[in-house]
């Protein structure tokens, strides 16, 4: 049988992972989850949206086509505005 790794997951680990990833999908991050893992995404988000480089659909933040090229320095500054 193998052998099997496992890692446990701080809070703050999670909540990293859902902002990488989820900017990653074409659906975004979910306001509603985000806040249910401990962010204020609208708060950390405010100045990307008003930048234009992030939207917000059907409860859902999700990159513009601009933020798009930008992605990797967005979530660098959704990490820092949330404070992680």
């Amino acid at each position: 049988m193998p052998i099997l790794e496992s890692a446990t997951l701080l809070p703050v680990d999670i909540q990293k992972e859902y902002i990488f990833l989820g900017l990653r999908k074409m659906d975004g991050i979910n306001i509603i989850k985000a806040k249910e893992l401990g962010l204020d995404l609208l708060h950390a988000a405010k100045e990307l949206l008003d930048e234009g480089l992030l939207d917000i659909k059907h409860g859902n933040a999700r990159l513009t086509r601009r933020g798009t090229v930008l992605s990797n320095s967005i979530i660098v500054r959704l990490f820092e505005k949330s404070g992680l």
